[in-house]
């Protein structure tokens, strides 16, 4: 079993849960995700891995209540238990110096970035984040990634005209600014796709789902 250590009600829907998982948690790198299964014969639920705290021995997930499952996960208190925690599953991404490396996400996608954006910038890389939100009020981790980029654009669909609009302005500005090395995004499949369209015209990989799902 696996204890909730921590808990945070993001917004109406939105949750952090801190979970105590010794023996996984040194085995987590950017680009894994885990699997979190509410009780014995249950479906287990894939989960991006928003943090990792190695001192407590714990990970953190974010994620938003859509369905039954993450509702009755969203209803987990301080100290009740999960049956397991799973993983780590996925690819990780290597943290090596590339050069310019852009971090593009929308919605909870950020949370998914955070790691990347860490990790690639202690290792050298400057690091462009950009961040698109439906509103201000939906605007959930933008300070968290802005504190690990080197250079941060936030865009938000209800916002003052300098800033309105969707993270493919930004985007395409720094792409005919400078030389970037690869583009890292987690958005909608709408917005992926033109995310990959802008890229190919510079001849600039990009990597999506990077957490997993």
């Amino acid at each position: 079993m696996y204890t909730i250590i921590s808990k945070q009600n993001l917004s109406l829907t939105v949750r952090r849960l801190d979970i105590r998982a010794d023996g996984l948690v040194s085995k987590l790198k950017p680009g894994h995700f885990v699997t979190i299964t509410l009780e014995s014969g249950a479906r287990p639920v894939p989960f991006n891995v928003f943090e990792i705290d190695w001192r407590r021995k714990c990970l953190s997930i974010v994620f938003e209540e859509t369905d039954e499952l993450t509702a009755r996960l969203g209803e987990l208190r301080i100290n009740d238990k999960v049956h397991a925690v799973s993983g780590p599953f996925g690819v990780s991404v290597p943290l090596e110096k590339k050069g310019t490396i852009i971090c593009a996400g929308e919605h909870l996608g950020i949370a998914s970035l955070l790691n990347l954006a860490r990790g690639m910038k202690q290792v050298g890389n400057k690091v462009i984040g950009i961040a698109g939100f439906e509103t201000r009020k939906m605007s959930l981790f933008e300070s968290q990634l802005r504190l690990n980029c080197n250079k941060f654009y936030v865009m938000h669909k209800d916002g003052m005209h300098e800033r309105k609009g969707d993270l493919l302005g930004p985007l395409r500005k720094v792409l005919d600014a400078e030389p970037v090395a690869r583009i890292y995004a987690e958005a909608s499949p709408e917005t992926l796709a033109s995310v990959r369209l802008i890229a190919a015209e510079k001849g600039v990989p990009v990597f999506i789902n990077i957490m997993g799902l």
